[in-house]
């Protein structure tokens, strides 16, 4: 289910739009002299996953201020490998990396079993009157020691900051001179004296996730790539288009750590529709074509690598509802023209990068209003006898192929 923690980070990020955050971290400047000032408000992480899986931890920080270098710096499990690092500004379009620092992470203190790596937030495109700051470090955790119960892990977060050494100094009215500015790097939040996370106990900067043994005895389509990891539904296009031209429920569970993730793509001659995660791994609905626009979106963020359920429903007055773990959807008003002549279905977008998982995938004649229509079965592997099913696919012993089990003129075929 959606927590409600994520909202700190809502206050912070504006995406698409979509809404405008509603609280401002206050920055105490001094005329004197450039100072570091930097926040964190929050870090988050998801609260258990399978062991071996990836993780995204998300930090949420104060924006960049001009003049000032920066690095994050993470304590995390020594176990764990880096996947990738990289922020989204309040306001911005499109996501920066940010590299490793070897200079700042070899200043710190290490506690035993753990490790610390340093990012260096230094690109010049920033904002100092954003918002906020998203950090988006993903991991890839190590399975248990065999034998070795559940176990719990803990990430915490600090800011690192320094007056840049380059940037120009304060004039002295009076001395006519350059003021002396402080260019050492420091711990500014939480302020410490010393490069260490020891002590640090605030909820503020840390995050536990519980590391689960779990036996897998199905398995999911798992799409990693581009053009070689998407599968198509064939089956003839007018059954497509009578699907989608009345009320209809698309259904799945999903996993990712990706950004900007499709999952699903509706195709018809004038546009594509993409049902899949934002820039901040918020679930959408946008189209692709002559117009480009987020349809519907929820407030959420699911890139963190563990399980999510998804349901897309029309009704028959045409009001599109997007679900997320059977919260409240969202509802918008559609068009007539939206899901006209849909003649393809595609898991995955051979145009980007895929990383996510996908599993339970079900299709059917029938609108949902609201999540008690179907919390209860959301959670067990669909009856293939429902009469309201298009199409039903469990993705067990998936192989080159994966049948839908009504009817079995419906299948899925990876390409590749």
């Amino acid at each position: 289910m959606f927590n409600r923690r994520a909202e700190i980070i809502f206050r912070l990020i504006t995406f698409y739009s979509l809404f405008v955050a509603r609280y401002s971290l206050i920055l105490f400047l001094f005329a004197s002299t450039a100072h570091a000032s930097g926040e964190i408000a929050f870090v988050r992480a998801p609260e258990e996953i399978p062991e071996g899986d990836d993780i995204t931890v998300i930090v949420s920080a104060s924006p960049r201020e001009t003049g000032i270098d920066r690095t994050l710096a993470i304590d995390f499990p020594a176990s764990w490998k880096l996947k990738r690092a990289y922020r989204v500004e309040a306001g911005s379009d499109h996501s920066v990396h940010i590299p490793q620092s070897g200079e700042i992470s070899s200043l710190f203190s290490k506690e035993p079993g753990d490790n610390v790596l340093a990012f260096a937030d230094v690109s010049d495109d920033f904002d100092p009157n954003a918002d906020g700051i998203a950090y988006f470090i993903v991991f890839t955790t190590k399975s248990l020691p065999s034998g070795k119960a559940d176990q719990s892990a803990t990430v915490k977060a600090a800011l690192v900051e320094r007056s840049n050494p380059d940037a120009p100094r304060e004039i002295d009215p009076k001395t006519k001179r350059a003021k002396p500015v402080n260019t050492e790097w420091r711990m500014v939040f939480p302020p410490k004296l010393d490069f260490s996370f020891a002590g640090i106990t605030s909820k503020r900067l840390i995050a536990t996730i519980r590391l689960e043994r779990i036996s897998e005895n199905a398995r999911a389509l798992v799409a990693e790539g581009k053009k070689n990891a998407i599968a198509t539904l064939h089956t003839r296009p007018e059954l497509l288009a009578q699907f989608f031209d009345r009320p209809f429920s698309i259904e799945c569970w999903f996993r990712t750590t990706g950004i900007q993730q499709t999952f699903l793509q509706f195709g018809s001659d004038k546009t594509k529709l993409q049902l899949g995660t934002g820039l901040l791994g918020q679930p959408l609905l946008r189209s692709r074509g002559a117009e480009n626009k987020v349809i519907e979106a929820v407030r959420a963020i699911v890139n963190d690598g563990t399980w999510h359920n998804v349901v897309l429903s029309r009704d028959s007055s045409n009001k599109l509802r997007l679900f997320i773990d059977a919260g409240p959807p969202t509802v918008v008003d559609l068009s007539n023209e939206l899901f006209q002549n849909i003649t393809s279905v595609e898991i995955g977008d051979s145009a980007s990068e895929n990383d996510f998982s996908i599993d339970e995938l079900r299709l059917s004649r029938s609108a949902y209003r609201d999540p008690l229509e179907f919390e209860q079965a959301m959670v067990t592997s669909a009856r293939d006898t429902s009469q309201q099913a298009f199409a039903i696919f469990h993705f067990d012993e998936f192989g080159s192929s994966a049948r839908s089990s009504v009817p079995l003129l419906v299948k899925f075929e990876q390409k590749g």
